[in-house]
């Protein structure tokens, strides 16, 4: 909320000042309608918007042009849009999902999802790598009164960064998305850890998987540990679903090598993740 040129607030005891706020602004869509008032303090306040608000185009008004002086008519774009209405809305609310230390349970996604004829179906769609798209999940209603659908994304390694947006489609066949630039705006959360146990397992992968991208034949997952480690390392797709356990037990002390066949393998990405007793790790491998 920037000042007057006089250097007054609104309100007191700051003086009688127009609310001058950059958060009066309207989202219309995939646009987000703004109000500027001078150079000095706009340049930061839209960059904030637009880091906060991935995908959505961002249209800036010089609320103090003398010319129209929007600010002196009782307020800005908000104020002004407010009470205009929707034709035949389909309503996602959702509070994203904050960073987390659980790398075990599956992450429980809720969102109110409405539309005047009911909603036949709901998805959250997730990856973990935004350039090889996003796999979807299946929602369920999970409270009529409240119109709560539910979903999980399967559970990730310490160090993965998830990113996810929510589809609905209502009976009459409306469909929407939450946010609404999505894909290409999306929520995301982050999968933390200790970061002495990620020092302490990064080195265990003692170089990446070869060869990557496999070409569908024998691929090696090199694997090295100068201290008794136990658990497991297994091969995922992108949905989670465990595509091959490739070793549980005890690790051996110094330098081993593990392989797998993806000569039957569908194209894509896949995780392989070592899980020990200290923590997991993960490498992502392309198969063509």
């Amino acid at each position: 909320m920037p000042p007057s040129t006089s250097g007054s607030y609104a309100g007191a005891p700051y003086g009688n000042s127009y609310y001058r706020t950059y958060a009066n602004m309207v989202i219309v869509n995939k646009t987000i309608i703004m109000p500027i008032y001078r150079p000095e303090f706009d340049t930061t306040a839209v960059r904030v918007v637009k880091e906060n608000m991935p995908g959505y185009t961002v249209v800036t008004i010089d609320a103090d042009d003398p010319a129209a002086d929007i600010i002196a008519q009782s307020g800005v774009i908000h104020c002004i849009t407010h009470t205009v209405g929707v034709a035949d809305p389909l309503r996602i609310v959702h509070n994203y999902l904050p960073d987390t230390y659980d790398y075990t349970t599956p992450y429980q996604v809720d969102a109110i999802i409405q539309h005047k004829s009911g909603i036949a179906n709901a998805e959250i769609y997730w990856s973990t790598d935004t350039t090889q798209g996003y796999s979807p999940i299946s929602m369920t209603l999970t409270n009529s009164a409240t119109d709560t659908w539910t979903g999980y994304i399967p559970a990730q390694p310490i160090g993965t960064k998830i990113y996810y947006y929510i589809h609905g489609q209502a009976v009459s066949g409306k469909q929407q998305v939450r946010p609404m630039p999505a894909p290409s705006g999306h929520w995301k959360f982050r999968v933390l850890g200790d970061a002495g146990l990620e020092e302490n397992l990064k080195n265990i992968f003692t170089e990446s998987v070869y060869p990557n991208p496999s070409q569908g034949g024998i691929t090696c997952i090199p694997f090295k540990t100068e201290r008794l480690l136990n658990g497991k390392i297994y091969v995922t797709d992108i949905t989670g679903k465990v595509k091959e356990l490739v070793h549980e037990g005890d690790f051996k002390l110094g330098e081993s090598n593990f392989f797998i066949n993806t000569h039957e393998w569908s194209s894509g990405v896949y995780l392989i993740i070592a899980e020990t007793n200290e923590g997991s790790i993960v490498q992502k491998l392309m198969v063509k």
